[in-house]
């Protein structure tokens, strides 16, 4: 009977740890869509404080503001209109409003403590979507 509830208990906490692993992870789905389609951010229990979406062609697009506005960090789940999403750029300088979704192809959301260091050198997590236009 000992080693039965041992068994059972022994489980129950790999069960438990392995769900919990799994609801931890940095997740966009669909990770394919379109500019009016809605897309569902899970966010782990320890995010980084900065977020940033890199364009096709590499621009940064620094999306804070954005986040902080619909939620991050405390909402564990967003979920979001492709086509409201928007960050800032920096054009000659200065700081400049932009919808974050413009071109089609591969972006990258990446998520930090620092943005503005080596991705090794802080604490970060990233992900790739594919944004396939209208």
């Amino acid at each position: 009977m000992k080693i039965k509830s041992l068994l059972i208990l022994s489980f129950y906490i790999l069960t438990k740890s392995i769900h919990s692993e799994k609801n931890n992870k940095f997740q966009i789905s669909p990770n394919q869509f379109k500019k009016n389609d809605f897309i569902e951010i899970r966010i782990p229990q320890k995010p980084p404080m900065e977020t940033a979406i890199i364009r096709p062609d590499g621009e940064v697009v620094y999306t804070d503001i954005f986040f902080k506005k619909v939620g991050y960090p405390s909402i564990k789940n967003l979920k979001l209109k492709v086509n409201d999403i928007y960050g800032f750029v920096y054009i000659n300088g200065n700081e400049t409003r932009t919808k974050v979704f413009k071109m089609k192809g591969k972006y990258k959301f990446y998520f930090a403590d620092n943005l503005e260091t080596e991705t090794n050198n802080t604490y970060s997590i990233s992900f790739f979507v594919h944004f396939l236009g209208k």
